[in-house]
């Protein structure tokens, strides 16, 4: 066994899996569960907004989105704005199989912060969630040193 395949990339990092198949969410949370990330699953978007509620002001413990934008009770447009609405910042991750450049737009404005296509591949996924903290943890970093300049 290589080192690499015995890194878990995600260790110490908390998802908010928000998906309304049960066979995409059970394996998009092997996934992140193999990559030594920790799961927290809901099936709509409303019931993704009252966790998020739920954990607030300390967003920090749910450190990724992975939404599916298609989805009953609020559909993952409107529970991306409203999770932007109470101030969470980490990256949220949209899917769908019934994408085009006008939806990937609309997403995009409405919060997310990239896009990837069902069915999502364990690499495209963990590759992403990655990325995207990092980026995130870079941004708090700047934020912190410029405020520090003043």
């Amino acid at each position: 066994m290589s080192k690499f395949q015995r890194w878990k990339p995600l260790t110490g990092l908390s998802l908010l899996v928000v998906e309304d198949n049960p066979d995409e969410q059970r394996l998009i949370a092997h996934y992140v569960e193999r990559s030594g990330g920790g799961v927290m699953l809901e099936c709509n978007g409303k019931s993704a907004v009252y966790t998020m509620k739920k954990m607030m002001p300390e967003t920090d413990q749910i450190h990724a989105v992975i939404m599916d934008l298609y989805l009953p009770e609020d559909d993952g447009i409107s529970a991306t704005r409203e999770m932007r609405a109470l101030g969470y910042d980490g990256p949220i991750i949209a899917t769908s199989s019934r994408a085009d450049d006008d939806n990937i737009s609309e997403w995009i404005t409405a919060g997310c912060d990239t896009f990837l296509d069902k069915p999502v591949a364990r690499h495209d996924l963990i590759a992403s969630v990655v990325r995207n903290c990092c980026d995130t943890m870079l941004r708090e970093i700047n934020e912190k040193n410029q405020q520090q300049e003043f």
